[in-house]
């Protein structure tokens, strides 16, 4: 980003991030290799203990339905019902409102890009 503006003939003192995990892509594709199965796995501890014992059981349902659309999603990229999933459900904040949706989705675009 820094390059770009210079490139642009601006002076940049500073560029930061806050809070700016680059996401994973949106789009599931491909099919499960035995890599990311056992990742997949290996997460699943992590998911479990850190829902069950730092939120709502609701909040927890929320999650846990998420991580099930998630693997779903995954299971099915490469057959003819291939479909992205829903950015919130990608980006682990299934609990944030419809209407933040694009926003997310231009976060992820730019986080990809920059």
């Amino acid at each position: 980003m820094a390059r770009q503006l210079r490139a642009s003939g601006e002076k940049v003192a500073l560029l930061a991030i806050i809070d700016g995990d680059a996401p994973a892509s949106v789009r599931i594709t491909g099919t499960w290799t035995p890599a990311g199965v056992g990742r997949f796995v290996r997460n699943l501890g992590f998911w479990f203990f850190d829902d069950l014992l730092q939120t709502t059981p609701h909040s927890v349902c929320t999650r846990l339905g998420s991580k099930i659309r998630l693997f779903r999603d995954r299971l099915t990229a490469s057959g003819p019902t291939a479909r992205s999933a829903d950015i919130r459900d990608a980006l682990g904040v299934p609990d944030m409102h419809e209407r933040n949706i694009p926003w997310l989705e231009a976060f992820s675009d730019a986080m990809g890009k920059y």
